[in-house]
């Protein structure tokens, strides 16, 4: 089944979310489970949302690619 993953970013610039989204766009895109991702530029931060077929495949991408690029504080 089809799950949504939110994350929220405090005190991320549009600017940030660019730099960071570019660099891993592509092994996104490339992801097993993969369906669509983006961003809200809200006040005060970022908030992602994406979709995947699972979390699991969330999850690995997730571990494998962006929590080391990811601010602190993101949830």
């Amino acid at each position: 089944m089809p799950v949504v993953k939110r994350h929220r970013v405090p005190g991320m610039t549009p600017e940030a979310y660019d730099e960071i989204h570019a660099g891993h766009a592509a092994s996104q895109l490339a992801a097993d489970g993969f369906i669509s991702h983006y961003a809200l530029v809200e006040e005060g931060g970022i908030t992602l949302n994406e979709f995947w077929r699972s979390a699991v495949d969330h999850e690995v991408w997730i571990r494998e690619h962006a929590s080391s690029r990811l601010p602190p504080g993101t949830h």
